[in-house]
Formats: C-alpha cells, sequence, structure tokens
C-alpha cells in the first residue's frame, strides 16, 4: 500500500502532480522520550531570520514542439543561482507539518523549510533560525543530540532524509542528505522518529531504520513491512500508522524490547486521523464519526468500545484522555475507564481547518490549513481554555497573488485573504468570513487602489475589501454565488471566471465596491485564467486562448480561437501571448484577435504543470512544477532559455512586483520571490 496525503487537485484532466501530496493529515512525529509528545510552537513569519536561496541545481529537460528550435537551444548548462542580490528573505510561508519539541526548543517544519523556535517562555515563543527553502515539502522532524532529520517527499518521488545541525539554534545548517531505499524503488520519506541509537523513517512501503553511532550520518539497517506519517512511543511499544492512498488508517506496532520486533497491524477503514493512548487504545476519527478500539492485539482490534458522532481528521492523546478538535468544536475523551468512555463537547473553539494536534503538559497545540496554532489550556482535561490563536506562516494554501503598494495580497484558499510585504514577506494581517458550515477557498484575486477583488470558489462568489489598513483587511461587500476561480479588473469593472461546474465569465460593474453589480456575462469551457487589454478579454479554457469582445457586458462576442489542450495562465507582452497548457508554454502572436497564431512552444520536464506566466518586455516567466523558467521571445519563433529558478511545489500563479521582482505562489511551498536581472 501506498501511503499520501489528501489533496483537492487543482490540475485539470491529464496534468501531472509529482510533488508529496500534503492536506487532510500533516506528519505527526515525536522525539523520543518517555511520551514522545509534541509540543505546539507559536510565532509567525513576521520575524524574518537567515534568509537562503533555493537550490537552483536541478536540470529542467524543456521539450519544444515543431514550432521552434531543438529542445536544448539557448538552454544552460545548469540553472544559475538565483539572482537574489538585495532581495530580503526570498521565500516564506507553506503549510505547517510536523512539531518536535527538545529542552525549550521547538522544531517546526513549514512547507519547505525547517524553524527553530525558542519557547522557553511559552507564552512568548520566538523564532531563533530557520533553514534555506529546501526542494520539496518536508513531511517530518526528530531531533536526537545536536542534529534534525527531516524528511521530505522530493519532485521526483523518492524519499530524501536531511541532516541538520542545530547547535547554534539561530543557523541550522544541513550536513548531509540521504534517500530512503535504492534508486531503482523510489520510495517516499514521512513520519520520523528517534529511538534510542535508532533513527526510524516511514516510508510507502516500509519503516527504514538507520543507525545513529554517526549522527552525521546514518548508516543502514533493515527495513520492516509497513508504512508511516506518524509515531507514537508507548512504554515498550512503538505504535505507527498512516493514512492510504485508497482511503483509511494503517496502523501497526513494533516491540523497542526484541529488536523492533512486528507485533502486527490493523487497518481502520474510512479513518482520517488516529493516536494511540495509555492502555493500548487507539482512537480513530473520520467525517462520519470517532471510534475507540482495544489494540493490544494491533492486527485485530475487534469491535469499537466506544463510537460517537463527533467528526474530525486529528486528534492527540496523552495517558488516559484524547482531545479531539472537530467539526463542531473541541471533544474530550476520558479515556481511563475503557469500558466507560466519556464525551465532554462540544466546547466553543475555533477549530476550522484543523490539520494536526499535539499535546505537551496541559497545553494543547492545534495546528490548522489557514497557517495558525492554537494553544489550549487543558489543565482541566474536561474544562479546556482557549489561550491564543496565532499565525504561524505568510499562508499555508498560496494561490492568487498581487502585489501594491509595497504590500502582498494572497488569495489563500482556505485561509482567506492573506496580506504581507513585498520587502522581507513579512505577514501583515488576514481576512477570514468563513466559518465551520461554510468554509471558504479565496483564488484569484486583483487589487486595485485600496480595494481587493477576490473569487470565492466555495460558493462565496466575489468578495470586495478594502486594504487600505493591511493589517485588518475589511470585506465591504460580497456577490454571492458560483464556484469562481479567476478574477481581473479594469475601468471600474471586474471581470470573474468560474471552471467548475461549465465554465462562465460574468463582468460586474464596481465603480461603487460597496455595491457589486452584474453586467452580463457569457458560458465558457471551464475558465482558468483572464488577461484583460482595451475592450478584449484573453482566456484561457479547456480547449486553449479564447479572445473576447467585452466592450458591451450584455452581448459579449466572441473574437477569436487558439487551440491547446486545457489552457490555464495567460499573460501579454507586445503582440505576444504566452498560453500555458497542459502540454507546455505555447508563444501566440495575437496582432490579428481574430487568427492568433502559434509562433513556438517550450515544455518543461513535466508538461502537464504548466500553470502561470507573467511578461515583462521580451521575457516571459514561465511556472510550473519545477519553479519557474525565464524565456527570452525576442525573437518569438525561437525561444531563448535564460535562467531557471526551482521551488518546492507547483507554481500557482505570478505577478510582477515593481520594479523589478517577480513573486510566486506555490500552494503548500508558500511564496517566492527574485530579483530581475537587467533587460
Amino acid at each position: 500500500m501506498h501511503s499520501r496525503r489528501n489533496y483537492r487537485p487543482s490540475r485539470p484532466p491529464g496534468a501531472v502532480r509529482r510533488s508529496s501530496w500534503v492536506g487532510g493529515l500533516a506528519a505527526l512525529t515525536f522525539v523520543a522520550s518517555v511520551q514522545a509528545v509534541l509540543l505546539p510552537a507559536c510565532g509567525s513569519d513576521s520575524s524574518p531570520s537567515q534568509p537562503g536561496n533555493p537550490d537552483a541545481s536541478r536540470d529542467a529537460a524543456p521539450s519544444q514542439d515543431g514550432g521552434g528550435p531543438p529542445a536544448d537551444s539557448g538552454q544552460p548548462d545548469q540553472a544559475s543561482p538565483l539572482p537574489d542580490a538585495g532581495v530580503a528573505r526570498p521565500h516564506a510561508g507553506g503549510v505547517p507539518t510536523a512539531i518536535a519539541l527538545v529542552d525549550h526548543w521547538a522544531y517546526i517544519t513549514i512547507g519547505p523549510r525547517l524553524t527553530i523556535w525558542d519557547v522557553s517562555a511559552p507564552s512568548a515563543p520566538s523564532l531563533r533560525g530557520e533553514t534555506p527553502p529546501f526542494a520539496a515539502i518536508l513531511n517530518g522532524v526528530a531531533v536526537a543530540g545536536t542534529f534534525a532529520y527531516v524528511s521530505e517527499a522530493t519532485t521526483e518521488g523518492d524519499g530524501l532524509v536531511r541532516v541538520i545541525d542545530v547547535k547554534d539554534p539561530a543557523t541550522p545548517t544541513e550536513v548531509s542528505s540521504f534517500h530512503l531505499g535504492p534508486s531503482t524503488t523510489p520510495e517516499g520519506a514521512h513520519g520520523v522518529t528517534v529511538i534510542g541509537k535508532q533513527l526510524i523513517i516511514g516510508g510507502d512501503t516500509a519503516l527504514w531504520v538507520f543507525d545513529l553511532t554517526d549522527p552525521r550520518a546514518p548508516a543502514p539497517i533493515r527495513s520492516i513491512q509497513g508504512q508511516a506519517e506518524h509515531f507514537r512511543l508507548l512504554g515498550k511499544r512503538l505504535y505507527y500508522w498512516s493514512r492510504t492512498f485508497t482511503g483509511g488508517v494503517y496502523l501497526g506496532a513494533l516491540d523497542t524490547s526484541a529488536d523492533l520486533a512486528d507485533l502486527g497491524a490493523g487497518f481502520y477503514t474510512g479513518a482520517l486521523g488516529a493516536d494511540v493512548a495509555a492502555g493500548d487504545l487507539v482512537i480513530v476519527t473520520s467525517g462520519i464519526g470517532t471510534q475507540v478500539f482495544d489494540a493490544k492485539n494491533p492486527s485485530s482490534p475487534g469491535s469499537p468500545l466506544f463510537e460517537s458522532e463527533t467528526q474530525s481528521r486529528t486528534l492527540a492523546a496523552l495517558g488516559p484522555a484524547a482531545w479531539v478538535p472537530a467539526w463542531d468544536g473541541l471533544h474530550v475523551l476520558d479515556l481511563s475507564n475503557p469500558k466507560s468512555i466519556s464525551d465532554t463537547g462540544p466546547i466553543a473553539m475555533p477549530s476550522e481547518g484543523i490539520r494536526d494536534a499535539a499535546i505537551l503538559g496541559n497545553v494543547l497545540g492545534v495546528v490548522t490549513d489557514r497557517g495558525k496554532l492554537l494553544t489550549i489550556d487543558v489543565t482541566e482535561p474536561r474544562a479546556p481554555v482557549s489561550k491564543a490563536v496565532v499565525d504561524i506562516s505568510l499562508c499555508s494554501e498560496c494561490i492568487g497573488v498581487q502585489a501594491a503598494a509595497g504590500n502582498l495580497f494572497l488569495g489563500a484558499g482556505s485561509g482567506g485573504l492573506r496580506t504581507g510585504t513585498v520587502s522581507d514577506l513579512k505577514f501583515l494581517g488576514s481576512a477570514y468570513p468563513g466559518t465551520l458550515l461554510a468554509p471558504v477557498d479565496f483564488e484569484g484575486i486583483a487589487v486595485e487602489g485600496n480595494i481587493a477583488y477576490v473569487a470565492d470558489w466555495y460558493g462565496g462568489g466575489l468578495r470586495i475589501y478594502d486594504v487600505s489598513d493591511p493589517t485588518h483587511p475589511k470585506q465591504i461587500s460580497q456577490l454571492a454565488g458560483g464556484n469562481y476561480h479567476a478574477v481581473a479588473y479594469a475601468g471600474g469593472r471586474v471581470y470573474l471566471g468560474q471552471r467548475t461546474n461549465g465554465g462562465v465569465i460574468t463582468v460586474i460593474d464596481v465603480s461603487d465596491p460597496t455595491h457589486p453589480t452584474p453586467l452580463g456575462s457569457i458560458e465558457t469551457d471551464q475558465t482558468w485564467a483572464i488577461t484583460l487589454r482595451g475592450s478584449l478579454a484573453f482566456e484561457t479554457d479547456n480547449g486553449g486562448l479564447t479572445i473576447f469582445d467585452v466592450s458591451n457586458p450584455a452581448s459579449i462576442t466572441t473574437v477569436g480561437r487558439y487551440a491547446c489542450p486545457y489552457g490555464q495562465g495567460v499573460a501579454l507582452s507586445g503582440n505576444m501571448a504566452a498560453v500555458a497548457c497542459t502540454d507546455g508554454f505555447h508563444f501566440v502572436d495575437v496582432s490579428n484577435p481574430a487568427t492568433p497564431v502559434k509562433k513556438s512552444t517550450w515544455a518543461p520536464k513535466w508538461p502537464g504543470s504548466s500553470a502561470a506566466v507573467a511578461a515583462s518586455g521580451t521575457r516571459m516567466y514561465l511556472g510550473h512544477s519545477e519553479g519557474v523558467t525565464v524565456v527570452d521571445l525576442a525573437d518569438p519563433t525561437a525561444p531563448k532559455v535564460l535562467d531557471r529558478w526551482r521551488t518546492s511545489y507547483d507554481v500557482r500563479s505570478l505577478t510582477l512586483s515593481a520594479p523589478d521582482q517577480l513573486i510566486a505562489t506555490c500552494g503548500s511551498g508558500g511564496v517566492y520571490k527574485w530579483s530581475l536581472s537587467p533587460k
């Protein structure tokens, strides 16, 4: 069985996604201690420290169809270093995935970075250091001595483990790395734990055991059948579990007193989250309810000891209690008497978007897919008290982006609207108008003056915000309805594009942003992006590029079409349009909008991941799963690759920030920023 995390794909049919799937459950990892507990960390991306450059050494392997020169024409031998002169903090944000505690230090993976927080004063944790962003999303972390071991599922689909020297928390430094398994059979790397002098990594098909006699260079010992995103040490038993690709949780146990002898494993159908409490009680949660099983025999847990309708996708257990941040609030399970388990709740808590939960002492920490951390006092287990809600990431799901007046405005999926600074990617503020029963999914965004226009895919339609104070965005109006993804603004009008349940472009009068008024619409074949020029709207859809005359919104007409499979992003520069399609990027002459003409194409290594485009002069910036490729179109028939900049996750959108910076959003991978060399 292969383990993957839940993810709502944003790609059309045929698109390739090779990055690790990070969704419903984050990697929950444990330091080798008596209870192997995790500490929640507070803080935010507001304190930049030790910026580093993403490694830009991976080759992009371009391809070319008959419309241009050979595949390697103009291609540098290697991707050059990032042109980051003068750039402060070239990366921030990403999804929180794992937390480990040693002494008063909390080690937290956020997107592609390991961050280190001083938690000696639990009421005021502070960010002390962070690694540069690595090549992929980090999944798990464990710490032994002065070394941290972090796992990632690389963009090539195999598992990589990085060894990081954390002796000086201000400057964590990678000292080595190694892959799981032979190169002929790639194996993803997920959960991480340390038991004595052994490092154990949970893979897709096995648990990989390494000797830590030399902590800088773990030596492989053997593999054990199984799969693990999470570990829990209880007495002499090491429990491990993982979500499976087909759904449900696979959970087993090893005997640490008998050289990790296999004690058996079982499968919990339909489960989304799990944990193990004192007495070998397994608690599983799902969208249907919560159950408790006796796992003394892991391969045969029998009938549930307890069942409820409490719906959740994660939980935290310690001693005789379990805390379940559910969809209707926080529930507490008293497990002290397995024959009479009680559920206290729901207790009102801001528990939307739960990704991970952990407990240390009397503090329960909950990390959400909104990029937030909740700290909850559970001194009295049945009467927990919310202590803090803290932003720990610029954006956890980074989709749409616009830059204006030195600030960033982000459509952050289930995180709503989030704002930051361009200069150092510092988090400023957020607005989340959703509820447990009516969530949001903010995607495309356009900003004009002090007004932000956001497409809410979850049926929220167009939401309009006053962002004159970016630390406190305020919604001033809404035109609800429709699963909109794309948004563009021009001349007092907003153009919304829907790609779900069919397609449509809707034109809205926002001359008075407090009273948006629909002016007209036209059906499309699932709209992915819209770019405006004068009275023309350049729209990408499943058929490629369509050019509309929108001068009369009540009667929109089609001017011209250019066919390519599943058009996604589009950008204009002069007479040239760059169109991202699932077979690569097409460079199209639109000097006559009625008859667009292909001049050439360029494809990344994984053409299906072509998604986003930005243009400046003769340069096109092409976003895909490998990162960003810079192409010069001085001769449109012969695109010349100038540079390649890598990212940890698929590029979702691109924007140019005056005067000379490019900004990319990369979903769970966060936000990247580059300085542009002179043209």
